[in-house]
Formats: structure tokens, C-alpha cells, sequence
């Protein structure tokens, strides 16, 4: 019985981190939440971004996975997005809250690739913390 215990927990601690990150992107983003047009991924875009991260952000890229302190985890997405060096929108598809924890389901498009992104966010204090981050590539 304890194995089962441990793989709901763990898939409800994913699926929590999922519905936190969207809804920080959802609040930080409120104007794209209400007109729905992309938002260009950036350096400013990951640092808006960054300003919500928990004390540690738990994210998982097509390069890599891991848990980082929020200082580490703005580098390792910096540095992603750096590497790509490509011209992308972020779009928001998706958005649910649940009590006070909210996951949002976005895409990042370019001429070149595509991502889906899940950010779980939660939040506590008159604050959004995203606690977990994951980007995936599309097939198209």
C-alpha cells in the first residue's frame, strides 16, 4: 500500500506545480488573459516570471530537470531560452484554480519550434508563488 501512496502523492505534487505555474503566468500576464494576444518571450519575460518563483522552483526542460533555488532557476531558464536563440510568443491555452493553487497550460511558439509550458503557482499572502515549471516540445 505504501507504493501506491507515494505515486498518488507524487502525482499530485506534479499536478499541483502544473496549476501554479499557470496561474502565475495567468495574474502576472492579466492583460493577455483578457484580449488573449502572445507575449514575446524575452529576458524581461523570464524575469517577470522569475519575481514569482517560490523559494525553490522544481523544473523540468527539454534539457534537463531539477529543483532550484529561484536565484538558480531564473539562470536555468534564462539560459534555455538563450541557447534556443529564437524569436517566440508565449500564449496562455489553459487556466484552472483550485482552493488557492492554480495551473496554467501555455504554449511558446516560433517560426522554429514549439513548446508547451505547465506552471503550477499558489496563492498565499496577497502573493502567486510558482512552486513548479515544465516545458516540453511540441511535435507538430
Amino acid at each position: 500500500m505504501r507504493p501506491m501512496k507515494s505515486t498518488l502523492r507524487h502525482l499530485s505534487v506534479s499536478l499541483a506545480f502544473a496549476l501554479l505555474c499557470t496561474n502565475i503566468l495567468a495574474q502576472q500576464m492579466t492583460k493577455q488573459t483578457v484580449d488573449n494576444k502572445p507575449i514575446k518571450v524575452d529576458a524581461q519575460w523570464v524575469k517577470t516570471l522569475a519575481a514569482s518563483f517560490n523559494e525553490t522552483v522544481d523544473i523540468a526542460l527539454p534539457t534537463g530537470a531539477g529543483i532550484y533555488s529561484s536565484r538558480q532557476a531564473e539562470m536555468v531558464l534564462s539560459t534555455f531560452f538563450t541557447n534556443l536563440n529564437i524569436n517566440a510568443l508565449y500564449k496562455i491555452q489553459h487556466t484552472r484554480k483550485i482552493g488557492t493553487t492554480s495551473h496554467t497550460i501555455g504554449t511558446i511558439s516560433s517560426a522554429e519550434k514549439s513548446f508547451r509550458i505547465y506552471l503550477t503557482s499558489q496563492h498565499r499572502n496577497n502573493k502567486t508563488y510558482i512552486h513548479q515549471l515544465k516545458i516540453e516540445e511540441k511535435d507538430d
